[in-house]
């Protein structure tokens, strides 16, 4: 009699661990989330997407980049208005003042949604930058001096929204604008009667010290890689020598990857020396030119200006350093 009784709590036990799973799966969540305080529908989870924000994405806008390195370079683009994981390349720098490559750009209107900066681009002549998040919140237009195209920073994910943010202050960009390869004497050489005269400015390599932690890479080898096979110094210092009646030399810092593809030589305008060296996984740059009186050398995002004596114009000779990077000497000048 006993065994019966306990038989029968047994099933009863049974009948109501099942009841209750069917009342589990009666209320399952998926149709209480209509009920329940959330600001996404129900079938957001169901189905896989939603039409309202589960996250923002802030789209940091900034400028960034160097004029002398790069890493994972293909192709080189140089200082760079950047945004989120896009970016909006700048040409060559040829301003007649020492700046750095945040000085190109000026904010002129900051939201959250909207965004405009204007930045001194090609021929130093500024561009204006609209960036503006679409009314849905999942995508970014971009309009470049009107003309508008779209780039998507929400990851593919229909849960995101974007909100824009910019560090880059309001500036007068007006000064550097002005400053567009001015070849004008400055003032400390305008009242002067100076005759003008060229003198002979060398570009040489000079050996690193043996301390220093890249003089590993500062010896001669033979290149064999790539066409053309050639000895080379992968990494050494640059510097132009000048006479000694008109100043000691200008070191021009480091230059790497020179064992690298190389391409570059002579400037016409402004007169100056431009190198690019390509690797495979980085890629390093060697621009110095003359505008007036003074000798502007890129490093890393800033140009850095140095007087000359008034009436002095550089002749870049480049002869001897051109052949350790595989480049033909120049036969006249060309940009």
């Amino acid at each position: 009699m006993t065994e019966k009784r306990e038989a029968w709590a047994a099933m009863i036990g049974a009948i109501v661990v099942l009841a209750a799973a069917l009342v589990l799966i009666h209320e399952h969540p998926y149709r209480r989330m209509e009920e329940a305080p959330m600001s996404i529908p129900a079938h957001a989870w169901i189905e896989g997407f939603s039409d309202t924000c589960l996250e923002t994405v802030t789209v940091d806008i900034g400028v960034q980049g160097s004029y002398t390195s790069r890493p994972f370079i293909d192709p080189w683009h140089g200082p760079s208005l950047v945004i989120g994981t896009l970016d909006h390349s700048f040409s060559d720098p040829f301003f007649a003042a020492e700046f750095s490559v945040p000085e190109l750009c000026s904010t002129e209107a900051s939201e959250p949604t909207h965004v405009r900066i204007v930045c001194l681009s090609k021929e130093g002549k500024p561009e204006t930058i609209d960036l503006r998040v679409t009314p849905d919140g999942k995508d970014l237009a971009i309009a470049t001096n009107g003309h508008e195209w779209k780039g998507s920073e929400g990851g593919g994910r229909k849960t995101k929204c974007l909100e824009l943010k910019t560090d880059i202050p309001k500036r007068d960009l007006a000064p550097l604008q002005r400053a567009f390869l001015d070849d004008s004497p400055s003032e400390r050489c305008s009242k002067t009667k100076a005759p003008r005269r060229k003198v002979p400015a060398v570009v040489q390599r000079v050996l690193l010290p043996k301390d220093d932690e890249r003089a590993g890479a500062d010896y001669l080898r033979l290149q064999t890689d790539w066409l053309p096979h050639r000895l080379c110094r992968d990494t050494t210092k640059v510097r132009i020598v000048l006479p000694p009646t008109v100043g000691p030399s200008v070191d021009l810092g480091v230059f790497a990857d020179q064992c690298e593809r190389c391409s570059g030589g002579l400037l016409d305008e402004p007169n100056g020396v431009s190198f690019r060296c390509h690797g495979h996984w980085s890629a390093s740059a060697l621009l110095v030119y003359q505008l007036g009186d003074h000798l502007y050398i890129a490093e890393e995002n800033h140009i850095r200006r140095v007087p000359l004596p008034c009436g002095v114009e550089l002749d870049f000779r480049i002869d001897e350093f051109v052949g350790l990077l595989g480049i033909d000497p120049p036969a006249s000048k060309k940009k």
